[in-house]
């Protein structure tokens, strides 16, 4: 079983959404809040009478983090993926009014090949597939806490719910800061 859970509010969720320039260099590494680390807490409390074998986390710090916290209910291995790092955004400039630009939003298509500085999709969608595929393979049959971002939920929750590779991979649920999905990768190929 997978325990995926979204990271805390990080400095960068915060800053965002009161329309602050957003800046990223590779993978904007933004820590958890007071609030972030709070809200690991809280989701270390409701899980602490799950069993979790490992605990994977993506290389940015507000992943490990939080996985971290979460795993002081548990003292089980932690393992760091890079491959389930956030997707790369390398723009630089000014939010206006909670919008972005008709291409950026074209960005979260398949099959759209360029805005300027970010991640293709399906290059992203393939660098998570494997770490998905590394999981399966070598935490067969454990219980599996994954702590990562809201982006990379959208890969796991399209794999694990068969959902199809196409359209706009935005239109897959969105998950809150410090949420927990459980997906059940028995039997699923892709």
């Amino acid at each position: 079983m997978i325990y995926y859970v979204r990271h805390g509010q990080s400095e960068s969720n915060v800053h965002l959404h009161e329309g602050g320039e957003w800046i990223y260099e590779v993978h904007n590494d933004a820590p958890l809040t007071a609030e972030g680390r709070r809200q690991a807490e809280e989701t270390g409390e409701r899980l602490r009478d799950t069993k979790i074998d490992v605990v994977v986390t993506s290389g940015l710090s507000r992943a490990r983090d939080t996985g971290a916290i979460i795993n002081q209910f548990h003292g089980v291995p932690v393992v760091v993926m890079e491959e389930l790092n956030e997707r790369v955004d390398r723009r630089v400039g000014t939010m206006d009014s909670g919008g972005r630009d008709e291409e950026w939003h074209k960005s979260f298509e398949f099959g759209y090949e360029a805005y300027p500085g970010i991640e293709r999709l399906e290059d992203f969608r393939d660098r998570v597939m494997r770490a998905i595929k590394r999981i399966e393979k070598e935490y067969e049959g454990k219980n599996v806490l994954v702590a990562a971002h809201g982006g990379v939920s959208y890969v796991f929750r399209r794999y694990c719910e068969g959902g199809k590779w196409e359209g706009n991979i935005r239109d897959t649920v969105r998950m809150k800061n410090a949420e927990v999905v459980e997906f059940d990768l028995k039997g699923l190929k892709g």
